[in-house]
């Protein structure tokens, strides 16, 4: 056990158990949705259409643009008058190798 560790009770190894099991099920079924996303793409532009609708689904494909600055790239007294600072937490739960 690390330092700071508590032993996990049963509820929370049965949440953890649970969160690995639909992770990976999670996981699958981006796979799918992706290669059926790229297949609706494909077809949008072979056809050159940026919408269609179908009996149950209406689509859009759309371009979006994002502009970034890096704080690399930025000199310090700008990046520090004009940068933005969220908090988030993060959960990281990972599989024990067995």
């Amino acid at each position: 056990m690390k330092k700071n560790e508590k032993p996990a009770s049963s509820d929370v190894e049965a949440a953890v158990e649970k969160y690995l099991e639909y992770k990976a099920k999670s996981q699958e079924l981006d796979s799918k949705l992706n290669k059926y996303k790229q297949s609706i793409k494909q077809y949008m532009k072979k056809n050159k259409i940026t919408n269609f609708s179908t009996p149950i689904a209406t689509i859009q494909l759309q371009n979006a643009t994002k502009s970034t600055v890096s704080k690399k790239g930025t000199p310090l007294e700008i990046w520090n008058q004009y940068c933005k600072e969220s908090q988030y937490e993060i959960l990281n739960v990972k599989k024990n190798k067995t």
